[in-house]
């Protein structure tokens, strides 16, 4: 299940969040990324209180940033863009302490 959501150290993706409730239609967001770069996962995750659900979807590097944009002036609201290396070296520390 991690590793869904943090992806690989190789495969260089991208994980875009999205706030599920805020964000319209799922599939109109999928369909649109798709359109820019292929979607290697999706999900959804609970974020602590008062948050809500949250959409991520992972996507290569190389079109995280377009996809992204194009979320964005489409209506969509990005929570954030995380580049895997960096939420795993992250995850790493915590486990660690």
């Amino acid at each position: 299940m991690l590793e869904a959501i943090l992806g690989s150290a190789a495969d260089d993706s991208v994980r875009i969040d999205l706030d599920a409730a805020g964000s319209g239609e799922i599939t109109a967001a999928v369909s649109l990324v798709r359109s820019i770069c292929p979607v290697l996962c999706i999900g959804t995750y609970n974020r602590k209180p008062p948050g809500g659900e949250v959409l991520y979807l992972r996507v290569p590097a190389a079109g995280a940033d377009r996809a992204a944009v194009s979320l964005q002036q489409h209506g969509f609201k990005v929570l954030t863009v995380h580049r895997e290396s960096d939420l795993r070296s992250a995850s790493e520390c915590v486990a660690r302490n």
